[in-house]
């Protein structure tokens, strides 16, 4: 059946209830692509987790499955695993989707797909019973304009939820990302400085025993060098007592 075939038989349904003066539910299957892989987590912030928990927030949703859904519960292991091979673009991927484009709780690049199980709208015209606030039985009927059937307004409110969800979990691992760069950075400036501390000691070194050869020497902290010491220690937040164990310690390293 084509999807215009499908659309005109739907149409025919929804209309055949609107004139009952009831409504009626339906499913609603959404398709993300070109999602790129590793989004999600394994445990906390699962990819269909958190899909789940925006997509289920949107009110009259009443239901969710991913890929094959609750039919995963009538097949075998063998039937559902989603086994890798080498593409044709020469890339390891699952040959088949049946766990709707995510594996672990993260996404595998594969078109994600999902499905919403939207309730039949509570406001209807046809006539129920009920009871007031008293607990006296009533009839109760709601007039005006009412759609007898949502899921038509459900898809751009879906997939727009759902669009947030994965953005931020783009904005998510751009943060990881990030800040493994920086602590690379890091770790490389930290590199840098040690190397120029040693290059520094080394002309230290040189400079003591060009000192020693003219029948001198700076092996020791005078009072006026360590009073400055402390005064730079002091403008630059450092530990005094530490900066001048240390500073002593390269006097007797020179």
């Amino acid at each position: 059946m084509s999807s215009i075939e499908g659309a005109a038989i739907t149409a025919v349904r929804i209309e055949g209830v609107s004139h009952e003066f009831s409504s009626i539910g339906g499913v609603v299957e959404l398709h993300i692509k070109e999602l790129p892989a590793g989004l999600g987590d394994p445990v906390f912030e699962k990819i269909d987790a958190e899909l789940a928990h925006g997509l289920m927030s949107i009110g009259a949703i009443k239901g969710i499955e991913f890929g094959d859904g609750f039919k995963v519960a009538e097949k075998k292991g063998s039937e559902t695993n989603d086994l890798f091979h080498v593409s044709e673009k020469k890339r390891i991927e699952p040959k088949t989707n049946h766990s709707g484009g995510v594996l672990g709780g993260i996404s595998t690049g594969q078109d994600f797909v999902l499905r919403l199980a939207v309730k039949a709208p509570s406001s209807i015209k046809k006539e129920q019973k009920t009871v007031d606030n008293q607990g006296n039985e009533v009839l109760l009927s709601t007039e005006g304009r009412h759609d007898p059937c949502i899921c038509p307004r459900v898809v751009p409110v879906a997939e727009a939820m759902a669009a947030l969800v994965v953005l931020d979990l783009i904005l998510v691992q751009n943060s990881i990302a990030n800040k493994n760069d920086i602590m690379e950075n890091a770790k490389d400036m930290l590199t840098n400085v040690d190397t120029q501390l040693l290059l520094l000691l080394k002309r230290r070194q040189q400079l003591e025993a060009d000192i020693k050869k003219m029948g001198s020497s700076s092996k020791s902290l005078d009072g006026h060098l360590q009073s400055e010491l402390k005064k730079i220690s002091r403008e630059l937040g450092l530990d005094e007592a530490k900066m001048i164990e240390v500073w002593n310690k390269i006097i007797e390293l020179s």
